[in-house]
Order: C-alpha cells, then sequence, then structure tokens
C-alpha cells in the first residue's frame, strides 16, 4: 500500500514538474533580448541558440545603416568574438556577394555599406545568436506653426516630425546665406553640437538640451518639455537674413535641414493723407513682423475708435476701415502699436474734407464730324460720371481709381457748338425717367448740381488724295491722301479700257471694296508696277453716314464686263453723288511710261560761281541720281542726290577747281534707267559771255607760249617765205590764222608803196 503511494506521489511530482518545463521552455523561445542606443549606435543582447531563420526570430531588432553595433552574451553579460553573416531573406535563404564578419570582443560592428531591407544574423562559438534587420534611417523636421519666417529677437521652435530611429544622437548647426555657421552672444560656435533624441509616445521627441564637443550647454537653444528645440534669435547671432538649420544623425550621417528668415522687427501703416467725407472710409493698412500679434488702433476724437485692439494674421497683416459718415470735417490722429512692444508704434494724420472733380476733353477744342473725341477726368468721390452734352443724356463711365473716361463717335452728329456736362453720382439714372439719347430735364440737372463742364466745336470732314500723274515703268504707284471724320476710305484703279486693276480680280469677277485705314489723318495705298498706259484712280470716303451706294455687299458697283472706262466712271459718279448723299470722293488720272529725265542747266557761268543743276523725271521717290561735271570725257566733279519730288536737284561749286573758261558738260543718270546731258560755258568773273553760237577760242597750251616765245618776226615774215612749214608746225590753228592775214595785208602794203612811186 505504501509502495503504491510512494509510486502516485512521484507520478504526480514528475507530471508537476514536466509541467513546468514545457512552461518554462516556452518562455525562453526568444534569442534576442533587445539592444540599446548609444551616439555611435548601441549594444545587441542576444541568448541561446541562434533560431534557423528570421521568421523564427519573436522579438525585431533593427540596426541603421551607418550605426556601430557591440554584441553582448545575456547569459554572460560579456562581448565575446562572434560571427555576423548576411544578408538572408526572412526565411534563411542567403544573398550571394557578401561575406561573413568576424567581429571580436569588446569591437564593434560597421553597418556603413551593408545592403537594406534584408535580415543579418550573429553567433558566438557556441552556436548562441539572433537575428536582425539593417534599414535606412530617415527622419524629417518641422518648424512649429509652419513658419517660415520670423522677426528679430523673437523665439521660434523646431521639432522632429517624423523618425524610424528610436533613440540617438543628433549634430545641429546654423549656417547663414553664405554657408558659414554662426555663434552666439558668449562665442559659441553652433556647428555639429549635440542633442539627443527619444520616441515618447510613438511619437519622436528631442530629450536634452544642445551641448557642445566639451558637454557645456549651448546658449540660445533649449528643449522645452513638448519635445521641441526652441531658438532664441536674441541670444543668437540670427540677424535680419535667412538661415538654414541642419541636423545630422551622429551614427547614420543622415541629414535634413530646415530654412526660416529672419526679419528685422518692423511696424508699417498706411493711410490715405486726405478722404472725401461721406464717399471715402478712412482705410487703415498695418504690416508687421509681428505674426498674431495684438496691435492697438487709435483714432483720435472719433469715439468709436478712441482705441481698439486687433490681431495681426500670420503673415503680419491687418485692414481696417472706419466709416466718415457721421464725421466732421477735419484732420486727425490715427496711431498703432504692437500691444507687446509698445516701442513699435507708427502715427499718421488724415484729413476728411470735401470732394474735388475735375474734366479734359483730350482733343483739341475744334474737332471734325467722326472724329472720336476722348473725354477723362477725375473725381474722389463718387461711382459714376453722367455725360450729357447739349442737354442729351449721351453715356456714363464708372469712376476707378478716382478716374474715368468716355470716348465719343461723333458719327451722324452734325457740325457746330457742343457744350458738354459731367455729373457725378451714385447710380445710374432710372431708365424709364431717363435713357441714353434722351433728354435730361431740367430739374434733374439742377437736383445732381453740374460737377464739371467743358465744350467742343466739330467741323464738317474733309477728304483728298495725291498721286503722280506720270510715273516711270518698273516703278510702283502710290497713292495718299488725308481725310479727316474717317478711319477707313475704298480706292478703285480702272485702265485706259475701264477694266480694274485695283483691286485685282480673276476673270473679271465684281471687284471688292477693301478699306485702306487712316491713321492720324493720312492713309497711303501702293500698288505694284503698272504696264504702260492711262489709269483713272477714284478714292472714295463714305462720309459721316457710313454709307454708299458705290458699295454693295463689300463690292464696287461699277456695272457689267462690257463698260468702258467713261461708263464706268460715270456710273460710280452717279452713285456717289446722288441727292442725299455725304459720300466724298476724288478722282485723278495718272500714266505710266518709259523712265525719263529732263536736265536744265544755265548757258553761261562764271568760274567761282555755283552751277545749279535740276532735272525733272517720272522715276520714283528716294531714287539715286548721279550727277557729274566734266570736259572731254574727263570727269571734274560729281554729286549724288536722290529723286523727290519728281525732281533731281544738285549745285557744283566751281571756285576751287582751277578751271579755265571753255565748253564742260553736264549729265545727269538715274540709276541707269535714264540720262540727259547739257552744255554750259565757264567764263572769267567780269568779262562778256560769249554767243553760244560764237566759237570759242580753246586756251593755249604750254607748247603754244613756247612758240611764241621762239618765232621771231623775221622768220616767217621773210620775203622767200623760207621756214614757213616749220613755224606752221609750231603755231595753233588760230594762230596761223592771225599770221597769214598779217602777211596778206603786208604784201598789199609794198604794192601800194610801189605805185606810189
Amino acid at each position: 500500500m505504501r509502495m503504491k503511494k510512494v509510486i502516485g506521489v512521484a507520478a504526480v511530482i514528475m507530471i508537476i514538474m514536466a509541467i513546468v518545463l514545457i512552461a518554462f521552455s516556452s518562455t525562453i523561445t526568444a534569442k534576442a533580448v533587445d539592444r540599446t542606443f548609444t551616439k555611435e549606435g548601441g549594444n545587441i543582447t542576444y541568448r541561446e541558440e541562434l533560431p534557423y531563420d528570421a521568421d523564427a526570430e519573436t522579438k525585431t531588432i533593427t540596426v541603421y545603416e551607418g550605426e556601430r553595433i557591440k554584441f553582448v552574451n545575456n547569459e554572460t553579460g560579456n562581448s565575446v568574438d562572434v560571427t555576423v553573416s548576411g544578408p538572408y531573406n526572412h526565411e534563411g535563404d542567403k544573398k550571394s556577394g557578401c561575406a561573413d564578419y568576424s567581429v571580436k570582443k569588446n569591437e564593434s560592428w560597421d553597418s556603413e555599406g551593408m545592403k537594406t531591407g534584408y535580415f543579418f544574423k550573429v553567433y558566438d562559438a557556441e552556436g548562441d545568436g539572433c537575428w536582425f534587420s539593417v534599414d535606412k534611417q530617415s527622419f524629417s523636421l518641422k518648424l512649429v506653426d509652419d513658419i517660415d519666417k520670423v522677426q528679430e529677437k523673437a523665439s521660434f521652435n523646431l521639432s522632429l516630425k517624423t523618425n524610424n530611429k528610436k533613440e540617438g544622437v543628433m549634430k545641429l548647426t546654423i549656417e547663414d546665406s553664405d554657408g558659414y555657421s554662426i555663434m552666439n552672444d558668449i562665442s559659441q560656435d553652433i556647428y555639429e553640437v549635440l542633442v539627443d533624441y527619444t520616441e515618447v509616445g510613438g511619437k519622436p521627441k528631442f530629450t536634452s538640451d544642445p551641448v557642445d564637443a566639451n558637454g557645456n550647454l549651448v546658449e540660445g537653444i533649449t528643449n522645452n518639455t513638448a519635445g521641441e528645440l526652441v531658438f532664441n534669435t536674441t541670444r543668437l547671432d540670427m540677424r535680419k537674413g535667412t538661415y538654414k538649420i541642419i541636423l545630422e544623425d551622429y551614427a547614420t550621417e543622415v541629414e535634413e535641414d530646415v530654412t526660416i528668415t529672419v526679419e528685422k522687427w518692423y511696424l508699417e501703416m498706411e493711410c490715405a493723407d486726405e478722404v472725401v467725407k461721406d464717399w471715402e472710409d478712412i482705410v487703415i493698412t498695418i504690416q508687421s513682423s509681428f505674426y498674431k500679434k495684438d496691435v492697438n488702433v487709435t483714432v483720435e476724437d472719433i469715439p468709436k475708435w478712441t482705441e481698439r485692439t486687433l490681431t495681426l494674421d500670420e503673415e503680419g497683416k491687418k485692414r481696417v476701415r472706419i466709416s466718415t459718415e457721421n464725421v466732421d470735417y477735419g484732420r486727425y490722429k490715427v496711431t498703432v502699436e504692437v500691444v507687446e512692444f509698445p516701442e513699435c508704434a507708427e502715427n499718421r494724420y488724415v484729413l476728411i474734407k470735401k470732394g474735388k472733380m475735375t474734366l479734359e476733353v483730350l482733343k483739341k477744342k475744334i474737332a471734325t464730324v467722326g472724329d472720336i473725341v476722348h473725354i477723362e477726368g477725375t473725381s474722389d468721390y463718387g461711382y459714376l460720371a453722367v455725360f450729357v452734352i447739349d442737354d442729351v443724356y449721351k453715356a456714363d463711365a464708372a469712376i476707378v481709381d478716382d478716374e474715368f473716361e468716355w470716348y465719343w463717335d461723333t458719327g451722324g452728329e452734325l457740325d457746330g457748338y457742343y457744350g458738354i456736362k459731367v455729373f457725378i453720382v451714385d447710380d445710374r439714372p432710372d431708365p424709364e425717367e431717363i435713357s441714353i439719347d434722351g433728354e435730361v430735364p431740367e430739374n434733374w440737372q439742377s437736383e445732381e448740381g453740374v460737377d464739371a463742364s467743358s465744350s467742343i466745336i466739330l467741323n464738317s470732314p474733309a477728304f483728298n488724295m495725291t498721286v503722280s500723274k506720270c510715273i516711270a515703268k518698273s516703278d510702283p504707284v502710290v497713292i495718299s491722301g488725308t481725310a479727316t471724320g474717317a478711319d477707313h476710305v475704298y480706292v478703285i484703279v480702272f485702265n485706259y479700257r475701264g477694266e480694274v486693276m485695283f483691286p485685282y480680280t480673276e476673270n473679271r469677277s465684281p471687284a471688292p471694296a477693301n478699306a485702306t485705314f487712316v491713321e492720324e489723318g493720312k492713309w497711303t495705298k501702293t500698288l505694284s508696277a503698272r504696264d504702260f498706259g492711262d489709269y483713272t484712280v477714284i478714292a472714295l470716303d463714305k462720309g459721316e453716314d457710313g454709307r454708299t451706294r458705290a458699295i454693295k455687299n463689300g463690292k464696287w458697283e461699277i456695272g457689267g464686263e462690257s463698260k468702258t472706262l467713261e461708263q464706268r466712271v460715270a456710273y460710280l459718279m452717279d452713285a456717289i453723288t446722288f441727292v442725299g448723299s455725304d459720300d466724298l470722293y476724288v478722282k485723278a488720272c495718272f500714266s505710266v511710261s518709259a523712265p525719263e529725265v529732263i536736265l536744265t542747266v544755265p548757258e553761261t557761268v562764271e568760274i567761282g560761281t555755283a552751277i545749279s543743276v535740276n532735272a525733272k523725271t517720272n522715276i520714283r521717290e528716294g531714287e539715286k541720281a548721279f550727277i557729274s561735271l566734266s570736259q572731254n570725257s574727263s570727269i571734274i566733279k560729281k554729286n549724288s542726290p536722290e529723286v523727290k519730288n519728281g525732281s533731281v536737284t544738285a549745285s557744283i561749286d566751281t571756285s576751287g577747281l582751277r578751271l579755265l573758261p571753255g565748253k564742260y558738260n553736264v549729265a545727269v543718270d538715274i540709276s541707269g534707267r535714264a540720262s540727259d546731258e547739257k552744255e554750259v560755258v565757264l567764263v572769267e568773273k567780269g568779262k562778256e559771255p560769249i554767243p553760244k553760237n560764237e566759237s570759242l577760242t580753246e586756251p593755249a597750251s604750254e607748247a603754244v607760249k613756247e612758240g611764241n616765245e621762239t618765232v621771231g618776226e623775221g622768220e616767217f615774215l621773210n620775203e622767200t617765205g623760207d621756214g614757213w612749214e616749220e613755224v606752221q608746225k609750231k603755231i595753233p590753228v588760230n594762230m596761223c590764222d592771225l599770221i597769214i592775214a598779217v602777211v596778206v595785208a603786208s604784201a598789199i602794203l609794198a604794192v601800194a608803196r610801189r605805185r606810189r612811186r
């Protein structure tokens, strides 16, 4: 019996021990214990045998690329020699291309350059170890309240918005816009100062005040209870400018930054110097570097606004409007000041006054019927300007930025004097009482009161056309003119057979009436070169009413194809000049012929004076002409004027050319297209001009002068006449005639003497 009891007790004890062992074995399946974080990386603690794969690891351990990790055996609490192998996938399959790493006891494994997104395993000589993953750290920063600027002497906060690394140390640097680190007011360099961070309640937070490399607290930057870094611009060298705040994880070297602009503190207040009572409000516009701060706005002697506290928006702005409806005329003081900083204040003075208005007719006091008359004015009150001309409601215009304007189309108006009145009102007149182009009752005008007035005289329109009567072949045809009271005219050109040469149409289809625009009272139509022949051109202005029988459905009314020139011109004249028509027109003729030039010069000119040259031509304006003075085909002087108004004019100065009396040629040539030549006689000053039909002795050459000096009287007057042929060779022809005459006279005298004897 006792033996059975002993056996029973033993069985119970064995069952209990089995249950305890089973329970105990289930609590020690986790191999990775945990990891700690240090400045450079941290420690991973493991125990028991390494599981087969990462999925069997019940404790998730993450190492971030760049961290330096030590491995500690949980049972002994010591670091021993281990091997780190990887990378692997979660099922324990190793990726190719990576070697195992042997890590000596108390040394760190450098995770720099390891593949991220995979698993690694660590194990010691006993086979104990654990699995861990390698990932890349990422974090982001945020300026509290999402600000991007702050005023001088103010503070701002910086927080960690996200961070997938639970703990660590960061290096903090503040750089100016040139990339240089700044200092604080005790000359500490804000360069890679150290600050701790930790995940608290699932959110990353800064958990220490920054310290320098020597462990000294950094003045000007603190850590608050919300886990934010507080930057005091008063203690930091953060004056007006832009700054970059850089945070870099000490272990992983992952870096992020934010930029903030520090503005010089200011308060600007704008207020109009003058406002019109009842029409305008006192508008106060505030712009400040004190964002979301309270300001006091005071307007003296206006009880409602003795003092009012307002809050600036996130950009430091605010606008206030104060009605002047129940305010007396006079000057008022406006003050704005920051509640927290009373030294920051601005004052302005505003005058509440009666309104004023001006009116100006921009064109001259005289215009032409059909003109667009621009009328503008200014008014510092009212919303609408009503224009009444000769007691007729013509138009109205809105007043924008104290200005108004109206363009009066005078087409259809009669010529004469017009009085212009302007009324400044709030609303357009009741259309049932006063309508556009309707009479404006005297009682309405008296009740509203004329705010400004002016006047203008409209004259009847005028119209003309100019075209050269004779045009050279190959030159374009330029038809031009002036027109008042019209913005476009119409031109049609016929040849001598009555065919329409402009506007040109194929197959002699109806000629379109194309408009030629008038700019600043002038119009021009240039046609391409025409063939030889005579042409007729008609220019038409539809007149004040803008209608004409000469044009129908955009086509000229010129009759059928068989009409002659005379018939078509008569057809148009009948349509233009019918009774009641106000059409204006001009008709002209021109011919196209070969290029020609006719030269005119004086017959005789004294040496030392200018030769006046004038040539008439049909060659187009602006062509170059070549004018020359020559003798015996040798050019002495030349000039190159241009054709102007059908003429070429020039002046050839003969002074200083050492010209001798004689005959010379003046020639003109225009671009090689036409030329002419004339003879001019140059004479010495003070001598009678030689008639054109008499021969002018050519100037004696130096050879002739030498001959006169060497030939003696006896040499050619001897009775035998010996040597006469030689003398003739040396003497010019005209001199020979003179000598012969002398010889004949001497012979006659000798015969007479003999008879007397």
